[in-house]
């Protein structure tokens, strides 16, 4: 069981999904010939998956970094170190960096290979549904800085995306069902086949079946590629693929209990389609719909308590905001979504009282 799509870039770089880690490596063995330079690895997946990194031959394994991950990981002093065991490991420009965990090593590397020797060629072994689904795919690489999101970082494309369907069976289930709503968000700007797919799969993909899995990841890495592929650096359309993540973003800031980026995302999508409908770009029950899906799949629909203040500082570092002026992702129904549409913080705010609002 296997998937294999292309970012269509100058030079194209492949996104291969495998059951295992051995097949995963012996697919980046295959389509790589240089030395493994760095691997970064999350804590988690070594504890999860002792023989994680034995398709590595000993001399890559020998120049491991082993951190926790999580958003808590992407500083400049996590960034830093991976820089003086580059210099310990006396890695050169030819060498390949290895990512192997979910988004934020996958980010937190991804710089640091950006800026090592001016750049380096890098991939990510994506063991997490976000990563798979999204974030692994495109270049987009950062750090966070003074309570901001992902301010700090680079556009630099992976060599490849390599993703490993086993490792979802060992993360905590909250963080499975959060990769979801990714694959939502691509359905609703891009793929309305697949928004309904993956709603309708719902009991599959709770229970972790593979092959439903492998069939809406594939459906979500296809519209990325071809969004990015399109907009690598985005410079215009390309930020269609933040629809949710405005409000999203915010969120995962001020909102207690924590959310995950998934969850948050979700609750923004929420957000982003009630102001859709609020201004008439989409049809009434757009909303609904994302909201039904959401709950099929085991994800929040509502929030509890948000720092408020926080909320609104975080809204205004958005690179998505011009001129201290909101922008917003919109849909204009399941399937289509266009970006740069200005809303009034007085309307952002009624989003969050209908979140307040909605179901469990």
């Amino acid at each position: 069981m296997r998937s294999d799509s292309k970012v269509r870039l100058q030079p194209p770089y492949p996104v291969r999904l495998r059951e295992t880690f051995g097949e995963a490596f012996r697919a980046l063995r295959d389509d790589r010939s240089e030395a493994v330079g760095l691997v970064v690895v999350d804590r988690r997946v070594v504890d999860r998956h002792p023989r994680a990194l034995a398709g590595l031959d000993a001399e890559a394994r020998r120049r491991t970094v082993v951190l926790n991950g999580g958003e808590s990981v992407k500083t400049l002093r996590s960034f830093e170190r991976l820089h003086r065991a580059a210099a310990e490991f006396g890695m050169d420009r030819q060498s390949l960096v290895v990512a192997v965990g979910g988004g934020t090593i996958g980010d937190l590397t991804g710089f640091f290979a950006s800026t090592w020797m001016r750049g380096v060629p890098w991939c990510p072994i994506a063991t997490t549904s976000l990563a798979m689904a999204d974030s692994a795919i495109g270049g987009k690489t950062a750090v966070n800085l003074a309570g901001a999101k992902n301010v700090v970082g680079t556009f630099h494309q992976p060599v490849g995306v390599y993703g490993v369907l086993e490792a979802l069976e060992t993360l905590p289930r909250r963080h499975t069902r959060s990769g979801l709503a990714e694959v939502l968000k691509a359905g609703v700007i891009a793929d309305a086949a697949l928004f309904t797919r993956t709603s309708e799969a719902a009991a599959a993909l709770r229970s972790l079946d593979r092959t439903a899995w492998l069939e809406v990841l594939e459906g979500a890495n296809r519209v990325k590629a071809d969004v990015v592929a399109g907009d690598p650096r985005e410079s215009g359309g390309r930020a269609v693929l933040n629809f949710g993540h405005t409000v999203g973003h915010a969120l995962e800031v001020a909102h207690r209990p924590r959310l995950t980026h998934g969850e948050a995302v979700g609750l923004g999508m929420i957000s982003a389609s009630w102001v859709s409908e609020r201004l008439d770009v989409a049809p009434g029950g757009t909303t609904g719909r994302i909201v039904e899906a959401l709950g099929r799949l085991g994800l929040p629909r509502k929030v509890r308590a948000i720092d408020e203040p926080k909320f609104w500082r975080a809204m205004r570092y958005d690179k998505k905001s011009n001129g201290g002026e909101v922008r917003l992702v919109l849909t204009h129904g399941i399937g289509s979504a266009t970006v740069g549409h200005r809303v009034e913080r007085k309307i952002l705010q009624q989003s969050l009282t209908v979140l307040g609002e909605g179901p469990p």
